[in-house]
């Protein structure tokens, strides 16, 4: 099944936006009022407002309004990128045949609002097998690891081991 992420998804922003260089953990960002208006009405809140944090404060505070700034600072095209290498919207284990793709984006496609949706993790949609493969992605210096539901099987006494695969 898939889900809309929220927060959790935020570390795919946060990656992309150091990658790039568009902002390290100490920069600054202003966050004004702790919420943003789209057009249409649309509001975009912060549960604890801050005027302005660090970046290393809004990824703490899991601020709305600062990955918005930082999506907005990376851009669709290049957060697009990296959805897709962290593994969002293709099956990533060979053990799960009915695993889902998930549904993301096309780039191309996102005005402001969309893009401030993607940012914090939602109008996109993901397996809990695909965020855990992000988070542990991660974990391992960046190297995305092909998942298993087991390390090895053992037939007629025979121990065969999966290497861990770099997708």
């Amino acid at each position: 099944d898939v889900y809309e992420p929220g927060s959790t998804f935020k570390i795919v922003t946060a990656s992309a936006a150091l990658e790039e260089g568009v902002l390290k953990p100490t920069d600054v960002i202003e966050l004004g009022p702790g919420f943003l208006k789209y057009p249409g009405g649309r509001i975009v809140r912060d549960d604890h407002p801050m005027k302005r944090a660090t970046f290393e404060d809004v990824l703490v505070h899991s601020s709305n309004v600062g990955a918005i700034k930082a999506g907005a600072r990376v851009g669709a095209e290049r957060l697009g990128l990296y959805i897709r290498r962290f593994g969002f919207g293709e099956r990533l284990a060979p053990d799960f045949k009915g695993e889902s793709r998930g549904v993301v984006f096309d780039p191309a496609k996102l005005d402001e609002s969309a893009l401030a949706s993607v940012s914090m993790g939602y109008q996109i949609s993901v397996t809990p097998l695909q965020m855990a493969a992000a988070t542990s992605a991660v974990a391992n210096g960046g190297l995305l690891v092909e998942p298993h539901l087991v390390r090895a099987t053992i037939t007629d006494g025979v121990r065969q081991a999966f290497e861990p695969k770099v997708l």
